[in-house]
């Protein structure tokens, strides 16, 4: 590296602030070689995996989305099932209440 090319670096806190630094170094010199055509066949192999990968996480993510939200609109059904056999329960049992003569629904439940 020329002395122009040279920008000042900060020193890494810990062994994950280094971690990052060297990855990130080695992210920008497999670019430079991408982009000039030097790279050699293990950089070129190395992003075409992780490209791959990337896609069979995004599936595998998608598919496990698409279960929840089945999953979710299974539930609601059967919250709502539930909540209308509640009300059913309800009005059936209104109709084995005594109701003094005179009385009006507003005093019953």
């Amino acid at each position: 590296m020329s002395e122009e090319n040279k920008t000042l670096i900060t020193p890494p806190f810990n062994e994950l602030d280094q971690e990052n630094k060297l990855v990130a170094l080695a992210y920008a010199q497999a670019e430079r070689e991408l982009e000039e055509g030097t790279a050699s066949s293990q950089i070129v192999t190395h992003f075409l995996k992780l490209g791959t990968q990337r896609a069979e996480l995004e599936a595998a993510q998608i598919k496990l989305q698409n279960t929840l939200l089945e999953e979710k609109i299974i539930a609601e059904r059967e919250s709502q099932k539930i909540s209308d056999a509640v009300s059913e329960v309800l009005l059936a049992l209104r109709s084995y209440i005594y109701v003094p003569p005179g009385a009006t629904d507003d005093h019953i439940l």
